[in-house]
């Protein structure tokens, strides 16, 4: 314990008869510069305590209250002991002056090495709060002692001023909360201990500007090495959550014990800044889960504790990133050569499911206990009843990345199946305990066949085959094997043979649904069949119908006619492309010489020729007085054209235009000439 030099030295120099020296208080013994009023029934602080005084023992007496200046003058002073008296009361700045004060005792009778046998009789002083400024002028003073008092709250800026404290105990009190800023200014604190205490809650940033800060402590009341028997009622803190950034600032904090409350949750980031963290206790509490980024950031921790939680679940990857972590506890109440007489109340953990990758990267780690309550060198009596915990099955990949662990404990669990990978990566494995778990030798045949291939210092576990228990080492894998009759795969279809419209399609499976094996009969009927398909309409492109025509647009002579087609042949279907063109056009037509066309006609032929036409029957006649100066062969020309237009009308008409084009030009040219 931290104090046993101390108070050893402090019982033997009580002890000791001193001889009264000049101004040595009344009803003192002094030697040299220390001043001895330990049990002598003071009430009040002695007036004339000389100034070079160094150390000086008033406790074991009868003061309840120190006024202010009753250690004014007392500049040389580095011990005071003010323990056991019933003090209920401090005034502001009683210690202002005492500069070079190192050590100060305003607590209980330190128990050490002794038979407490009841823990009810451990209060001596009774104060209850400690006030701003109280220890204000106190710049030397490297520990001070204020356990097992009755101290319910901490002001702000309670320790101002105590620039060099490395040491502050406050343990065994009944603080509840303490305020922001409580502990403001104690740059060099190396230890602060608050376990024993009533505390519920811990404000953000309480501890922020604690730079020096190593240990930490915030559980229930050690012991170590005594007979506690009935020290049930040890005062433990209340603590139900850590909140975020709640240690931010903490940077050189090695060690925090948080054991003995009553935490059921921790937020994300609780941990957050503790980067030299390497000891984190949290046993004992009720924590029922642990969630991703719980312990973020912890790259120094090198021990975790969550042994006598309730812990049920454990998120994937929740203790990624500790690449330091050498040891992991997830157990019950560890008990180390102690006389515990009923290990009914010892708490385990009952762990259920451990998810895949839960301990990846914890590069580092060389043990973890996942177990009952481990046992060492003590007497349990009545320790058969200790319950493990309640892992039911070993998955592929749990313990992937543990390359450094080297003892794995899992005995006393619920453990049914075992993967044949579940302790795979565990390349460092020297120890392995899976006994007391109800493991089936025949439903393990893979972790059996791997745990005959490694080579382990120890292994021990055990199986049952054919209701008997046998060792898994000694246990003959082939015993299992019977015919497995193989089963079919579900049919897998190829591809359709066609694009569109219909085809076929291949379908095949296979006897793996199981693999036939130990003499099974092999799968019956085809692996290779063949279906119909069907992938909708192929698409269809349009093509144009005959052309067909309309009436001409005249009744005789020259005209136009319409021509009309469809797309409909075939008609576009399926996202076919239409037809390419117009579905409309034009051609001209004739219909033959319009009547009043040859007439007209006539009456010219007439007046040329010398003849004439019968009005009556339109036929032309003779006249041969009008055929003066015409050559013979012109005449013979007028004759036929005559003739056709009787018989032809139209083409008689032509005829006669392109005769009359000839004549024309000919008569120009006789004329010429």
């Amino acid at each position: 314990m931290l104090f046993t030099v101390e108070f050893m030295l402090m019982f033997s120099l009580s002890t000791i008869h001193l001889a009264r020296a000049q101004g040595c208080p009344n009803m003192c013994t002094c030697s040299g510069t220390t001043v001895d009023c330990f049990n002598k029934g003071l009430t009040q602080i002695p007036d004339d305590i000389p100034s070079t005084t160094t150390t000086l023992f008033l406790y074991g007496n009868s003061i309840t209250s120190i006024e202010e200046n009753g250690f004014k003058g007392l500049t040389s002073l580095q011990e005071l002991y003010l323990f056991d008296n019933g003090i209920t009361s401090i005034e502001p700045n009683v210690f202002e002056g005492l500069t070079s004060l190192q050590f100060l005792f305003i607590e209980s009778v330190p128990i050490d090495k002794r038979d407490v046998h009841s823990c009810r009789y451990l209060y001596r002083n009774s104060i209850t709060s400690i006030e701003d400024n109280i220890f204000k002028g106190l710049t030397s003073l490297q520990k001070l002692y204020l356990y097992s008092n009755s101290i319910t709250s901490i002001e702000e800026n309670a320790f101002e001023g105590l620039t060099s404290l490395q040491n502050l105990y406050l343990y065994g009190n009944s603080i509840t909360s303490i305020e922001e800023n409580g502990f403001k200014g104690l740059t060099s604190l190396q230890e602060l201990d608050l376990h024993g205490n009533s505390i519920t809650s811990i404000e953000e940033n309480i501890f922020k500007g604690l730079t020096s800060l190593q240990k930490l402590f915030i559980e229930s009341f050690p012991i170590d090495k005594r007979d506690v028997h009935s020290c049930r009622a040890l005062f433990n803190n209340k603590i139900t959550s850590i909140e975020e950034n709640v240690f931010e600032g903490l940077t050189s904090l090695h060690t925090l014990q948080l054991e003995g409350n009553s935490i059921t949750s921790i937020e994300e980031n609780a941990f957050k800044g503790l980067t030299s963290l390497r000891i984190l206790d949290l046993f004992d509490n009720s924590i029922t889960s642990i969630e991703d980024n719980i312990f973020k950031g912890l790259t120094s921790l090198q021990k975790l504790f969550l042994g006598g939680n309730s812990i049920t679940t454990i998120e994937e990857n929740v203790f990624e990133g500790l690449t330091s972590l050498q040891y992991l506890f997830i157990e019950s109440f560890p008990i180390d050569k102690r006389d515990v007489h009923s290990c009914r109340d010892l708490f385990s953990n009952s762990i259920t499911a451990i998810e895949e990758n839960t301990f990846k990267g914890l590069t580092s780690l060389q043990e973890l206990f996942i177990e009952s309550l481990p046992i060492d060198q003590l007497d349990v009596h009545s320790c058969r009843s200790l319950e493990g915990n309640s892992i039911t099955s070993i998955e592929e990949k749990l313990f992937v990345g543990l390359t450094s662990l080297q003892e794995l404990f899992l005995d006393g669990n619920s453990i049914t199946s075992i993967e044949e990978n579940g302790f795979k990566g565990l390349t460092s494995l020297r120890i392995l305990n899976i006994n007391n778990n109800p493991l089936v030798c025949c439903s393990v045949t893979g972790f059996v066949d791997w745990v005959n291939r490694i080579s382990l210092d120890r292994f021990d576990g055990t199986c049952t085959a054919h209701n008997k228990t046998t060792a898994i080492l000694n246990f003959n894998t082939s015993d299992c094997i019977v015919p497995v009759d193989g089963g079919w795969s579900d049919w897998e279809n190829s591809t359709c043979s066609v694009t569109c419209g219909d085809g076929t399609v291949t379908m095949i499976r296979e006897c793996n649904t199981p693999v036939p094996s130990g003499g099974g009969n092999n799968c019956s009927g085809k692996s290779i069949n063949t279906d119909s398909c069907n992938l909708g309409e192929c698409p269809v492109d349009g093509g144009w119908s005959d052309w067909e025509n309309s009436t001409c647009s005249v009744t005789c002579g020259d005209g136009t006619v319409n021509m009309n087609r469809e797309c409909n042949n075939p008609v576009p279907s399926g996202g076919g492309h239409n037809c390419s063109g117009e579905s409309i056009d034009t051609d001209s037509c004739n219909l033959g010489v319009c009547p009043e066309s040859c007439n007209t006609l006539e009456k010219e032929l007439d007046k040329k020729s010398g003849k004439r036409s019968d009005n009556k029957s339109g036929k032309w006649s003779d006249n041969k007085s009008g055929e003066k100066g015409m050559e013979g062969t012109e005449r013979k020309k007028r004759d036929k054209i005559r003739k056709e237009i009787n018989q032809t009308g139209t083409a008689g008409i032509d005829m006669y235009r392109q005769t009359e084009k000839i004549g024309h030009k000919r008569h120009r040219t006789d004329i010429n000439r």
